[in-house]
């Protein structure tokens, strides 16, 4: 396979991958997790984001390698294991941001309207399109995320160019020393980059070099990251960060008003629609993958059956009220530490 930048066929696709990598990030649980890393470590969060994104750049080439070298067991292993820790983040991470953006559409827009059944709607939404042809699910990827995307780098650019509302210096947000005392903190940073590897599936479907594009999902995610997060510092105070569960929200407000409101209720839903989608496509690549390469019978090749059950048990967790409570943040932030441990296995495995 030559390489990518040769290939002008190669050039147009690009941008599927690549969506599909970056748009985890931008689901407004991972907003929030990342304004609280923000507000509690001060500039010492931009290293932790740097260093996190050296680690999945290494890894990003491991990728690569796993593709070409290995082995039946080495490759039931890692595909085993990326794809139940990626189940199990969806049914809750699903739950929760769904339901966010569901709020977010009830208070910002249409107040009459039903936040969950606005969630549920969006729900309903994203199982059908996985009903689509590949191509129209991919390109309605890229729509998702280019919104999101466009929506948070608009409300950074402003709060570049509009007068800090902070007093204190960046670099007296948190001393070094304070931050540095909460590993477990800066160890949340992992976490926010596990979906960088999302387009890595469409990248073997669409003819790309494996990993091709999750080197840029790394850079994309980083830049987005500490972008977002020195304009939050300029605008709200640390300790306000760290506090509330809607930073995103309120830097929103405090960069441009009801306008930033309303450009961050846009990023959230669209934001919420291209991670949850993304998702839903990798693990349909996945269930495909599996049986293509014998590790599951080929009669478990149902991959929309899957996605059904996912919707289900979504709707289910939505319906029994487990959005907004502690359990259903514990659960989210266990499932993302189970998938960044399956990286961590594909690191040492192979």
């Amino acid at each position: 396979m030559g390489s990518f930048f040769s290939d002008p066929n190669t050039k147009r696709t690009f941008i599927v991958p690549f969506a599909l990598g970056s748009s985890l990030a931008l689901n407004p649980d991972f907003l929030a997790l990342s304004g609280f890393i923000w507000g509690k470590t001060g500039l010492t969060g931009g290293l932790a984001f740097v260093f996190a994104a050296c680690f999945y750049l290494l890894l990003g080439s491991r990728l690569k390698k796993t593709a070409l070298f290995r082995g039946p067991e080495k490759r039931a292993f890692t595909h085993l294991a990326g794809t139940g820790a990626r189940i199990v983040a969806l049914v809750f991470l699903a739950t929760g941001v769904l339901v966010s953006s569901g709020f977010a559409f009830n208070e910002i827009f249409v107040y009459w309207f039903p936040n969950f059944g606005f969630a549920f709607l969006l729900l309903g939404i994203l199982c059908a399109l996985q009903f689509l042809n590949r191509k129209t699910v991919y390109w309605i990827q890229v729509v998702f995320f280019s919104i999101a995307a466009a929506g948070l780098l608009v409300l950074a650019a402003a709060g570049l160019i509009r007068p800090n509302t902070v007093e204190v210096s960046l670099f007296q947000a948190v001393s070094l020393g304070d931050a540095v005392s909460r590993p477990g903190i800066l160890f949340l940073t992992f976490l926010l980059f596990v979906g960088f590897d999302l387009g890595y599936g469409a990248e073997e479907k669409t003819g790309l070099e494996p990993a091709g594009s999750t080197g840029s999902a790394v850079i994309f995610i980083t830049f987005v990251f500490i972008l977002w997060g020195l304009v939050m510092l300029a605008h709200v105070p640390a300790q306000k960060l760290s506090e509330t569960a809607i930073p995103h929200l309120v830097a929103a407000r405090k960069i441009w008003g009801d306008t930033g409101r309303i450009i961050m209720g846009l990023t959230i839903i669209f934001g919420s629609l291209a991670g949850i989608h993304a998702l839903f496509t990798d693990i349909v690549h996945r269930v495909q993958d599996l049986a293509e390469r014998k590790i599951i019978p080929e009669k478990l090749n149902r991959p929309k059956t899957v996605i059904i059950l996912l919707s289900l048990t979504t709707g289910l967790m939505m319906g029994l009220g487990l959005a907004g409570s502690d359990v259903l943040e514990t659960l989210i932030r266990f499932s993302l530490i189970l998938w960044f441990l399956s990286h961590v296995a594909v690191w040492f495995f192979i």
